[in-house]
């Protein structure tokens, strides 16, 4: 070490603790770390967006409100015929056609799930 200088350079690497003397070792810590780092801001900015907004009154009150059977029904009659909504396998076409005798077993059972 020359007037406070170290004769070889060394990098600390962040993760593992190890310090890199070799000149491509500390090429490849250097961009692996500038490169973590740049994401983790970027994660923490995008992080802090999403958590800013917040619903107004009216918008929790929308929310918490029973879903009434006609928002349910016009969902559903404007989904795409032949495809299915949830993991059941049924298609919409099913549950269109059957809507009359469907609906009261559904809604007996979401209001068993509430």
């Amino acid at each position: 070490m020359e007037n406070g200088i170290p004769s070889e350079p060394n990098v600390d690497d962040s993760v593992s603790g190890e310090v890199r003397n070799e000149k491509s070792e500390i090429q490849v810590t250097v961009i692996a770390t500038a490169t973590r780092n740049s994401f983790a801001i970027r994660k923490k900015d995008r992080l802090k967006t999403i958590l800013s907004k917040q619903l107004n009154a009216t918008q929790i009150e929308e929310l918490e409100k029973e879903v009434s059977e006609m928002e349910i029904r016009n969902a559903l009659f404007a989904m795409k015929e032949g495809k299915s909504p949830g993991p059941d396998g049924f298609t919409v076409d099913f549950y269109t056609r059957n809507w009359e005798s469907l609906y009261s077993t559904l809604a007996a059972f979401a209001a068993l799930n509430a």
